[in-house]
């Protein structure tokens, strides 16, 4: 083989290793997780997925991982401003594991929060992934402040501003 074969060789065998890490993870082999956030500190462009695959695990698996998201809480920040649609996708599952997270450990106005940062966001979703944080904010509507219910009226009705024969009244959507 030459150079480039080479180089091919060892991206599979990279890719091979964090999709055994992620298998693991998600199959309940919890004693990896150590080993795997190095990787992710050594491979920064794996951060995000890396944290998609964590949050997955949290809730599956009913684990606490607040020290992991307050560790890479800057670069978590950053997520938010990534532009091509890979990233926007892993981003986007991201906050929804996150918000599952949150609510399955009782932080109801945490998990809301996300769930609003997210459907802020619909220019930049697709629907089936709007659909799913539409039906999260109603499972947990009675968890919001009333500045969060505020909120997603508002989006509702910024979402609605040019459907002809539609309004938003004390929170309900209604005909004209």
């Amino acid at each position: 083989m030459d150079k480039i074969g080479w180089e091919e060789v060892d991206r599979f065998k990279f890719f091979a290793k964090a999709n055994l890490y992620t298998n693991d993870l998600l199959s309940g082999k919890l004693s990896v997780l150590p080993e795997y956030v190095q990787f992710l500190e050594d491979n920064p462009e794996e951060l995000l997925p890396g944290l998609v695959t964590i949050m997955e695990t949290a809730s599956l698996h009913s684990i606490n991982i607040d020290d992991l998201l307050e560790k890479f809480s800057e670069k978590i920040k950053d997520f938010g401003n990534l532009e091509d649609a890979t990233n926007r996708t892993h981003y986007f599952r991201f906050l929804y594991h996150r918000a599952i997270y949150y609510a399955k450990h009782q932080r109801y106005q945490d998990s809301v929060q996300l769930i609003l940062l997210f459907l802020t966001s619909y220019n930049m979703i697709n629907d089936a992934d709007f659909k799913k944080f539409v039906v999260l904010f109603e499972v947990y509507r009675q968890y919001a402040s009333n500045k969060q219910t505020e909120q997603y009226q508002n989006l509702c009705k910024e979402l609605l501003k040019h459907e002809e024969g539609v309004s938003i009244c004390d929170g309900d959507i209604r005909s004209r």
